[in-house]
């Protein structure tokens, strides 16, 4: 997509302001979040935060064998939720 300066310097400010509340909140506050979504779905939840500061931080090949790591810490679970938080990337990869 093609936007002027202007809106692409709003966007990506936009970006790292939401990326740096990612990363400003203690970790502690994250985990009490996600088990929260997790005692109301009754499902586990995996949580995907690209780095949008880097231009290489969407979803691409390189993240598959971690993901898969991820998912092995699951154990044996049926059913699992996955939150993208992403600037896009590979569609086959997702």
């Amino acid at each position: 997509m093609i936007m002027s300066d202007g809106i692409e310097k709003q966007h990506q400010e936009a970006r790292r302001g939401i990326l740096g509340r990612i990363l400003a909140e203690p970790t502690e506050q994250i985990r009490r979040s996600i088990k929260e979504v997790e005692d109301v779905t009754n499902r586990a939840l995996i949580v995907y935060v690209a780095n949008f500061m880097n231009p290489f931080g969407a979803i691409t090949p390189m993240d598959i064998v971690p993901f898969e790591d991820v998912l092995r810490t699951l154990g044996d679970v049926k059913e699992a939720d996955l939150l993208i938080n992403s600037p896009g990337g590979d569609i086959n990869v997702s």
